[in-house]
Order: C-alpha cells, then structure tokens, then sequence
C-alpha cells in the first residue's frame, strides 16, 4: 500500500513535469486520505480481533469478533472510494488536458525540473548543468 500512497502523491507532479497538464488540485489530496483512512480501518481492527484470540484466515468467525470485522469491512469500501476517486481523477487529467504553468509551484521551486520547458525537450541539455549548493559550492548535476 505504501508504493500506491506514493504513486498518489507523486501523480500531480508527474502529470505537470511530463505531460504539461495537471490534475485537478485539491482531488490527489482527497484520493489520498480516503485510501489511508480506508486502508488503516482495514487493518488496525485486525489487531485487536488478533489480540481476543482470532485466528487469521478464517471464512467463518465467532459472533464475538462481528463487531470488528465489520469495521474493517467498512475501511475496505472507504479504501475503494478512495481507488476510485484516483482513477477518475486520472480519466479526468488526460481527457481535460488542462495545460500546467510553466512553474506551477510558485517563485520558492527553484530545482531543475523546472527551470526547463514542460515537457522538457528531448536532450534539455547539452552539457550537465552547474548550480550552487548552500554554502556557495559549484557542483555538477549528475
């Protein structure tokens, strides 16, 4: 689940670097917190079913634990809405196209994706760029 939180994350950024259009803003952010609220109501009541004595990989269970699982069953339709807000989000982003600033996250982004064209050019650069670090230091990208 980590590498699909991630890819969540990383979605509105790879949309603007790569494909010069972005995303609708505040919807990566909702897809996000449904699929982690989802995911951890999942599993975390796994936890204390494990600790009154369920044993894992059961079809059938005692009416004790029906308290429990049905929370976790709950989290997995919350972690669903959660797929399913990403993926229209992601529908939405490539049938809109709506083309990204030249440098979508203000004055404070000064790194080298975008210092270049988005999308970048086929071989942006002919030679490796130089930039200084904090303490004045000329280094090499690369």
């Amino acid at each position: 689940m980590s590498c699909f939180f991630s890819s969540v994350l990383k979605l509105p950024s790879t949309c603007l670097v790569t494909l010069a259009f972005s995303p609708g803003c505040p919807i990566p952010i909702l897809s996000f917190q449904l699929t982690f609220v989802g995911v951890n109501l999942i599993f975390f009541p796994q936890h204390f079913l494990g600790l009154a004595g369920m044993p894992r990989r059961y079809a059938d269970y005692p009416d004790a634990f029906a308290g429990w699982n049905y929370i976790s069953s709950i989290g997995s339709y919350v972690a669903v809405a959660g797929l399913a807000v990403f993926f229209m989000n992601l529908i939405y982003a490539f049938a809109k196209k709506k083309a990204a600033a030249q440098n979508p996250w203000g004055e404070g982004a000064t790194t080298l994706e975008w210092t270049v064209p988005s999308p970048p050019n086929f071989h942006t650069f002919e030679e490796l760029p130089k930039f200084e670090d904090g303490q004045g230091t000329q280094k090499s990208h690369g």
